[in-house]
């Protein structure tokens, strides 16, 4: 017995020793001793921690002396714990190009661990070119954890973070007002045309339909533009037939391609009730989102409304999409945000601000056309 504890000790300090011999490749590259001090310091303590508990929590549930659940918590304390202390060591640093490698080292180090997850993989491989495609967020929508032993326990780590959940409350207000806005249409003479750019998997539609009932005295046309063709036909599928007073156009459009043809866009969507997207802002730099931000508002009938969701700085950081599977975004607080949009070259509306309540993230901004 007291063979078998030994072997398992030095079993574990030898995991322990390799994790810990990855990152002094990267230390001879730190000149600044103070700096260079700080990422050993990291990484031969939290980071060796963290790994060999996901080593011993793997052990574990082989031997089924633990469950999926009971192992997973354990790893989203750590990963909220340790990750924490990487976004501190981060901000410390003040060099780009040095916590760059130092998370590609952590990617790499965590692979064995994170790649048995179905959704880690996805989002650190990103098939579609970038990161939130609409499979991805089929399943942060669906909430359930859809692979095994320490797989399950990533996708368990992965549904936990503050932007998985508050992508699921995104799309129920986004229902919300589209269900509001709908109702008070039903008896409308005129077709309501709404525009959703960046549409993904439509889950808010589809979820909308279902579960609630219209009988609309007029057309309602949906159109729905994504530039992955795979989104769109996964749309295709789910919407069509879902409301026989509904119709889905299908476009297959890149939200650049505003910038570059913005006349033939223009004669193409205009005269809109509705123009909404709620999962692209927070991935377009300042200038292309002013200029989108401008065109998308000229669509608008008199009265139509622009409708922009974006995460709020103040209230989120993504530390471990980052870490796991360099997934960031363009942070910006309400207060940028506003000022984006005001600078964008739009004139006579009016701007209101309403937030899902549930993880208080991300944010609406509402501008209606007089």
């Amino acid at each position: 017995m007291e063979r078998k504890v030994n072997n398992i000790e030095n079993n574990y300090s030898s995991i322990a020793e390799q994790i810990s011999l990855k990152i002094d490749s990267l230390l001879e590259t730190i000149g600044d001793s103070s700096k260079r001090e700080a990422v050993k310091n990291f990484w031969k303590n939290d980071i060796v921690e963290y790994f060999l508990l996901w080593h011993k929590l793997g052990e574990e549930l082989t031997a089924g002396t633990i469950s999926q659940d009971e192992a997973s918590e354990k790893i989203i304390k750590a990963t909220d714990e340790t990750l924490y202390k990487g976004d501190i060591l981060e901000e410390s640093l003040h060099d780009d190009e040095l916590v760059k490698q130092l998370k590609n080292i952590f990617r790499i180090t965590g692979a064995p661990y994170g790649l048995k997850s179905n959704a880690v993989r996805h989002a650190l491989v990103k098939p579609g070119g970038y990161p939130g495609d609409y499979e991805l967020l089929e399943f942060i929508y669906n909430n359930v954890p859809t692979s095994d032993h320490l797989g399950y326990c990533a996708d368990r780590t992965f549904l936990a973070d503050g932007y998985a959940r508050a992508v699921n409350a995104r799309k129920d207000l986004m229902k919300d007002i589209l269900k509001k806005y709908l109702k008070s249409r039903e008896n409308s003479d005129t077709p309501v045309e709404i525009l959703n750019i960046a549409c993904g998997a439509s889950r808010d539609l589809r979820e909308m339909f279902k579960e609630e009932s219209f009988n609309f005295k007029s057309e309602i046309k949906f159109t729905l533009i994504d530039k992955s063709t795979d989104a769109l036909n996964f749309s295709r599928e789910n919407l069509t037939g879902i409301h026989k007073n509904v119709n889905f156009d299908f476009l297959n459009h890149s939200v650049y391609d505003y910038l570059k043809e913005p006349d033939t866009y223009f004669k193409m969507l205009k005269n809109k009730d509705i123009v909404y997207s709620i999962g692209l802002a927070d991935y377009i730099p300042e200038e292309p989102l002013k200029a989108q931000t401008k065109f998308f508002f000229d669509l608008l009938k008199p009265g139509g409304l622009l409708i922009i969701a974006h995460k709020d700085s103040k209230n989120y950081h993504p530390i471990t999409p980052d870490w796991w599977a360099d997934w960031t975004f363009h942070m910006r607080n309400e207060d940028e945000v506003v000022n984006i949009f005001k600078s964008s070259g739009i004139n006579n509306y009016s701007l209101t601000i309403e937030r899902e309540k549930k993880t208080n993230i991300i944010f609406f901004v509402i501008i209606e056309k007089k």
